[in-house]
């Protein structure tokens, strides 16, 4: 004859809950125990009620058009500021990280060096002839405007990287034209830097933060802006493609980068260097 079995001493219930219950206080221990990858653990905390309470009294949805609203006039107050400062181009910087993954149009102004000095004088009364009419229209002969379209990689200090198919272009702030945004793509929202981080990277820069940028190229470009040479030695052994101010284009493999100056091996074995003050951009080619 079978005995029915009784209820659990401890819930008092004939179908156990114990066992699960203690797996879940094991998992939510752990959970606790985690405190942000440190080996210490914290006092324990005299539990006391919480109230939430709003941010803002207005809706969610107007509240990030307010803020979106102040950044806006920020940014323009910023600029206005730096406005004096031309070697200040850090909120360009900015601005162009926000269009990170968008598809763009620019437009590159390749000056020949040996008639710059006879253009400044030109330029002022070509403006004065025409007011009314397009950019393009007014540019002189000697002048030479390249357009290339293709979506913002990264922008750096002193420069903007736009990747197209199998291909990224390096353009210096000086020799920008313009930068216009493909209306007919869609538009993304902007990118916000380290909101996926896992826990080390969290704790890398909570408690080791000089450390962490100083050896981390992308994290020191975001928080501080790093020059062109820094960008372009990861392309060390690529093939590259320069436009230059003096001798047209340049071909061959990037085997060497300076603060001041690139140099190249073409397919014959000569090597040349190249000034960025002369370079309109630099063609890296066969990326992956």
């Amino acid at each position: 004859m079978l005995k029915m079995a009784g209820p659990c001493h401890r819930c008092q219930k004939y179908k156990c809950q114990c066992k699960k219950k203690r797996e879940k206080s094991k998992k939510t221990e752990l959970k606790v125990k985690d405190l942000f990858g440190s080996p210490f653990d914290c006092e324990e905390q005299i539990r006391t009620r919480r109230f939430a309470s709003p941010n803002s009294a207005l809706s969610p949805q107007e509240l990030d058009e307010l803020q979106e609203c102040i950044e806006k006039a920020n940014d323009i107050l910023r600029s206005l500021v730096a406005e004096n400062d031309p070697t200040n181009k850090r909120q360009l910087q900015l601005h162009f990280l926000k269009l990170r993954g968008a598809s763009v149009e620019v437009k590159i102004l390749c000056t020949r060096m040996e008639q710059e000095e006879e253009e400044e004088n030109e330029m002022d009364d070509l403006f004065a002839e025409n007011e009314d009419e397009d950019l393009d229209l007014i540019i002189p002969p000697h002048k030479k405007i390249i357009k290339v379209c293709g979506k913002v990689a990264t922008a750096g200090r002193d420069f903007i990287q736009f990747n197209g198919v199998g291909s990224a272009y390096l353009v210096l702030y000086n020799q920008l034209l313009s930068v216009a945004s493909d209306k007919t793509s869609k538009s993304k929202q902007p990118q916000r830097d380290f909101i996926d981080a896992n826990q080390e990277t969290r704790r890398k820069l909570a408690f080791n933060f000089g450390e962490f940028v100083a050896n981390n190229p992308d994290a020191k470009n975001i928080f501080f802006g790093i020059p062109l040479s820094l960008q372009l030695n990861q392309f060390i052994g690529k093939e590259v493609c320069v436009e230059t101010t003096d001798d047209g284009s340049s071909e061959g493999l990037l085997v060497r980068v300076d603060e001041e100056l690139i140099e190249i091996e073409k397919k014959c074995g000569d090597k040349i260097e190249i000034d960025f003050d002369k370079m309109c951009f630099i063609l890296i080619r066969n990326l992956k």
